[in-house]
């Protein structure tokens, strides 16, 4: 085989792996053990401790936030999805009700939490209207996994990032804000599921997820939860993006470039000698 020949091979076979290392977006949990971390309500006041903070900035939502609460008028529930304070990504194109969604609820015991509008700094004032939840259409078997959320990715979307979704703030100790799992499903990816969620009561959860998107810039991500044994669906506070670090490029992959480099080294050479 000639150096050319040679070259073109490992050239090949540099662009095959580099294409498909990362075809599919992987998504893993983050916590101790089970993916369940944190119960903090100032979430966005950075002189809070963060223990899964991935930014460097002590604050979760800094990249945007989606958080679901009263905005004034109407009753405690019943109230439609628009019901929320948006502060989404510009890469995040959208933010739909799941298949399960049935409404927004709010409470005067829920969580008093940082105000989601304003941005991350010291001592961020707090929401007066409270937090609120998106609840899961009742009904079906325990057990069963209901879809709360949709978000779509788009262009400009980094190749990682992390995902926070707030459960617990409604206060209740019947099990309806700790499910036997959250889950988080992408495009083209397997589920990640958190499971064994301690309870907290009164408190306040956050479930973890760090995405990999593989490069791609499209998309549609779905948050569920799991049917309690009460009569009750499952619920979600909102949820937080953060930017993370892109990843150390896999063995297989430093391999590659290694050959792909090597490769074309020794065809500058061969076509210096000619």
């Amino acid at each position: 085989m000639t150096t050319r020949t040679t070259t073109a091979v490992a050239l090949g076979v540099f662009a095959a792996l580099a294409a498909t290392s990362h075809a599919v977006t992987v998504i893993t949990t983050v916590g101790s053990g089970t993916g369940y971390d944190d119960t903090t309500p100032a979430f966005l006041s950075t002189d809070v401790a963060k223990t899964s903070d991935v930014d460097g900035d002590n604050a979760y939502g800094t990249a945007g936030r989606f958080m679901f609460g009263r905005s004034g008028g109407g009753s405690a529930n019943g109230q439609p999805f628009s019901t929320h304070i948006n502060v989404l990504p510009s890469w995040v194109t959208s933010a739909t009700p799941g298949d399960n969604f049935n409404n927004v609820a709010y409470g005067y015991t829920y969580t008093v939490i940082d105000h989601p509008a304003l941005p991350p700094g010291p001592g961020v004032a707090n929401w007066a209207s409270r937090s609120g939840i998106a609840t899961a259409t009742n009904g079906g078997s325990a057990g069963a996994w209901r879809s709360v959320v949709h978000f779509t990715i788009g262009a400009g979307t980094p190749q990682n990032f992390r995902l926070g979704v707030m459960a617990g703030n409604e206060h209740t100790d019947d099990g309806r804000w700790d499910p036997t799992g959250i889950r988080l499903t992408g495009p083209n990816s397997s589920m990640a599921t958190v499971t064994s969620l301690p309870v907290v009561d009164p408190g306040l959860g956050w479930v973890f997820f760090d995405v990999d998107t593989g490069g791609a810039t499209g998309g549609t991500f779905a948050i569920f939860e799991q049917q309690r044994t009460t009569p009750q669906g499952g619920s979600i506070g909102g949820f937080t993006f953060d930017v993370a670090a892109d990843p150390i490029p896999e063995p297989i992959t430093m391999l590659a470039v290694g050959m792909g480099v090597a490769g074309l080294g020794g065809y500058v050479r061969k076509r210096r000698r000619c």
